[in-house]
């Protein structure tokens, strides 16, 4: 699976999924809390994998939500005057539940996660590695 905001690799018995958005310190957005969730995903699917690894690139591991991102307007989470609280409820929901579902529980929403590469794809993506 390819993703927007973290890379996924694998070596041996490890994988390793990192938040890549250093620019930003490896802020939330968007996407972010599903992708770690099809992360955790392809790694538990893969019977070579014993351990994962969660790590920032660059010199931040996550500095939290991306609040300028939200403040800019660029996200779902930006609602006109008058506010529905049952859509920002929705929109915490999801992501409060791509985070509290990545521990590799099933649930409907794993639907959404393609169908994990073969072992060769995902050793073929790289992550940096820390000194």
């Amino acid at each position: 699976m390819t993703y927007s905001s973290l890379l996924y690799a694998t070596e041996g018995r490890i994988a390793r999924i990192t938040l890549n958005r250093p620019d930003r310190l490896n802020a939330i957005d968007d996407v972010m809390p599903g992708e770690i969730r099809c992360a955790v995903e392809e790694a538990n699917a893969d019977d070579a994998v014993h351990v994962i690894v969660l790590q920032g690139a660059g010199r931040a591991f996550c500095s939290g939500y991306d609040l300028q991102l939200y403040a800019e307007g660029d996200s779902p989470g930006i609602q006109e005057i008058p506010w529905d609280p049952m859509r920002d409820y929705r929109l915490m929901k999801r992501s409060t539940h791509d985070f509290s579902h990545s521990g590799g529980r099933t649930s409907p929403r794993s639907a959404r996660c393609t169908a994990a590469p073969s072992r060769a794809a995902a050793t073929s993506r790289s992550a940096p590695t820390s000194s």
